[in-house]
Parts: C-alpha cells; structure tokens; sequence
C-alpha cells in the first residue's frame, strides 16, 4: 500500500513551489521553441471553460498549461517525489475535472510530473531529465486494469481547507514516461549522457543569463 502523503503542512509554501513550477515547464517548454499558455498561474481563481447539458450549466478546471504546437498538448503539472511503494497520487476531484476536459475536446491531457527525489524538494535547478508525464486516458485505463493502481484517502487541502480524508488515485511511477521523449527528445541514459546534459543545461543557463545581460540569445553555426 502507498505511503499516506500529508499534503496539508504548508499550503503557502505548496502553492508557491507549485507556481515555480509551472513557469519552469513553460520555460523548458519555450527552449524548445513550443508556442504555449499558461492557464493558471498569477490567477486568484482557477481559469475555467463553461458549457451546457440540458440547459445547466457546467464549468471544468482547465489544465495548468496548453502547448499549442504539433497536435496540441494540455499539462497538468505537479512538483513531488514518489511515495516509498513508488506511486505517484493525485486527488480523485482533479483527476474526473481533467477526464471530462479531455472527453469535451477530444484531445491529449497530460499528468506531468517534475520528480525532485533527485534534486530535493527545493532546489530550483530545472532538468529535462526529472520530469515524467502521462497521457489521463492511459491513467484510466490502469484505474481498472492495473492491480498496483490503489484509491486511497488521506490528507490534502480542497478549495484551500485542510481536509483529512480526501480521495486520491496512486499510479506506479512506470506508468509515466519521460517528458523529453513526448517532445521527441533524446534523454540521458548513462553516466556519459548526464554529462552531456549537465554540460548542455549550462549552456542553456548562460545564453539566458548573456541575454539577461543585454548580450546575443543562441546562435546556430
């Protein structure tokens, strides 16, 4: 059985490293040339889409970040680490919100993750390598035919009240691929690789900082 992760220790703090996060993915997003919105961060209130069965009105919580280049994706973003059995979890309320966009536009949401078990909770260095992500279909699919999926209750925070029992779907972390490789990138797989991604990730973070500075962005030759 998954560990019971409380998630109601510091809603502020969650908060905040949530949003870091969610600009980190879109920055990662942008250095890979992707054209994207970001739904939710800087926002009060969740950002919505509203429509109609029968004459009532329903609303459903938009994805944290829609890439709009290729086929279109729809992220639902969360920065965490595995549980010990090596599961991750999200509520059950969120996952039936991102089902029902995904069933209204017949289209690809994503459950991506940024796993800091390699880095710590919070370090704020951004590496392709540590996010996971997987399509809300494929999660479904193993709600029913995975016998390692659990649905367990336990503490988390809704509508920005501690609540103890709050249900959760828990999904084996190799259910999720890597995020790299949805964008068709190549990813590091050895010590020798790491290097190269290590090397390449401080290339990136000193262009950034040259045009921080007033200087020239990359430059192919």
């Amino acid at each position: 059985m998954p560990e019971l992760p409380n998630h109601c220790e510091d809603i502020g703090g969650d908060r905040a490293l949530g949003a870091a996060w969610e600009v980190r993915f879109c920055t990662l997003a942008a250095d890979q040339g992707q054209l994207f919105t970001p739904h939710q961060h800087g926002r009060d209130k969740m950002a919505a889409a509203h429509y109609r069965v029968n004459g009532t009105k329903h609303r459903v919580t938009l994805p944290d970040v829609t890439i709009w280049s290729g086929a279109g994706e729809h992220h639902e973003i969360k920065h965490k680490k595995a549980t010990d059995t090596g599961h991750y979890g999200l509520e059950c309320y969120r996952f039936d919100s991102l089902l029902e966009f995904a069933r209204r536009i017949d289209g690809l949401v994503y459950y991506t993750i940024h796993d800091h078990s390699r880095l710590g909770k919070h370090s704020q260095l951004n590496e392709l390598r540590d996010w996971r992500t997987c399509e809300i279909n494929r999660l479904l699919g193993a709600t029913v035919y995975d016998p390692r999926v659990r649905k367990l209750s336990c503490g988390s925070w809704v509508n920005g009240v501690a609540t103890p029992d709050v249900p959760q779907w828990f999904w084996p972390t190799d259910l999720f691929t890597p995020l790299g490789s949805l964008w068709g990138l190549r990813l590091a797989e050895s010590d020798h690789d790491a290097d190269f991604w290590d090397s390449k990730d401080d290339c990136l973070s000193a262009v950034r900082e040259r045009k921080a500075n007033g200087g020239p962005g990359w430059e192919p030759k």
